[in-house]
C-alpha cells in the first residue's frame, strides 16, 4: 500500500458505488457475520477497516451496530460520512499501517473488498493486523477477506467488463505468470458511452493462506477459520484457490487471562 493507492481511490470515488454495484454487500454481509457469529461473536461495537464509500458497513448499522470507520482515501471518506448521514457513524481517514486507536473495544473489526491485499510488503501486513488488533477487546473478533488466485487469471490477468445500461466499467487487465505471492496490476476504467469518467491503476498482491496465518500469529492474533468465498458471498471450507473467488478469515484477539489479565 503507497501514495499510489491512495490516489488509485481518490479517483474511484465518484465511480466506485456503480462500480461495485453488483456486489450485493447487504447479502455477503449477512453471511460474515453468521460467520463471526459461529465464533462467539457477542457485543455490537465494530470498526470497519478501509470502509470505501460505507457499502461495507452499512449493512452493519442497520443491524445495530456501533460503527466507527475508516479509509485511506480522504474521497472515499468523504462519500463514507455522506452515506452514513444521520447514523452517528465516525469516519476517519486513516491507513491501515499505522492505524491509531479509533475503537479500543470493538467487538468485531472488518476489513473488506480485498483491501488487504494492497498491503505488498509482510511488514506492512503485520503492522496492519496488529494496528487491528489493538483496537480490538480481548476476545473480539477479526473478519477480512482477500483475493484468490482465480480472481488474479480472471479479473487482473484476463480483464473483464460489465455495466449497468447507462455506465460501463472494465478491468483492462496486464497479463503475468499467475503464482502463490504474485503482484498483480489492472486499470480500472468507468465509461458513459465514449466518454472515460474515471481511470485507476491498481496493483494487489496475492497472500496465501500460510503467510497470512503466520502473519496473524506474529501480530498476536488467533487465526479461527479460513473459509472459500463464492460468487454469491455464501461461504465453505475448505477455500480452494482455483474455484472461490476469495478467501475469508477470521480470526481472535486472545481473551482475558483467568487472572483477568489482558493480552
Amino acid at each position: 500500500m503507497t501514495s499510489d493507492t491512495r490516489a488509485a481511490y481518490d479517483a474511484l470515488a465518484p465511480v466506485y458505488d456503480g462500480l461495485t454495484a453488483h456486489h450485493d454487500h447487504e447479502r455477503w454481509l449477512a453471511q460474515l457475520l453468521e460467520l463471526a457469529r459461529e465464533h462467539g461473536l457477542a457485543g455490537n461495537r465494530a470498526l470497519d477497516v478501509a470502509c470505501g464509500t460505507g457499502k461495507s458497513f452499512m449493512p452493519l448499522v442497520r443491524r445495530g451496530f456501533d460503527v466507527t470507520a475508516c479509509d485511506l482515501s480522504p474521497a472515499m471518506a468523504a462519500r463514507a460520512r455522506r452515506r452514513a448521514h444521520g447514523h452517528h457513524v465516525r469516519v476517519r481517514v486513516a491507513d491501515m499501517r499505522r492505524l491509531p486507536l479509533l475503537c479500543e473495544r470493538a467487538d468485531l473489526v472488518t476489513c473488506l473488498d480485498d483491501a488487504v491485499n494492497y498491503l505488498h510488503e509482510p511488514e506492512g501486513l503485520e503492522a496492519a493486523l496488529a494496528g487491528m488488533r489493538a483496537n480490538m477487546r480481548p476476545g473480539g473478533l477479526l473478519v477480512f477477506d482477500v483475493n484468490t488466485l482465480a480472481t488474479y487469471r480472471a479479473v487482473f490477468c484476463e480483464g473483464a467488463s460489465w455495466g449497468d445500461g447507462e455506465q460501463t466499467y472494465a478491468s483492462v487487465g496486464e497479463p503475468r505468470a499467475v503464482r502463490p505471492g504474485g503482484l498483480f496490476a489492472t486499470t480500472l476504467q468507468a465509461w458513459r458511452g465514449d466518454t472515460l469518467l474515471a481511470q485507476s491503476h491498481q496493483v494487489q498482491r496475492h497472500h496465501p493462506g500460510e503467510e497470512l496465518e503466520r502473519a496473524l500469529r506474529r501480530a498476536d492474533l488467533e487465526p479461527l477459520a479460513f473459509h472459500g468465498s463464492n460468487p454469491d458471498g455464501s461461504t465453505e471450507q475448505p477455500p480452494d484457490e482455483e474455484r472461490h473467488v476469495k478467501t475469508v478469515v477470521v480470526a481472535r484477539r486472545p481473551p482475558a487471562t483467568p487472572t483477568g489479565e489482558r493480552r
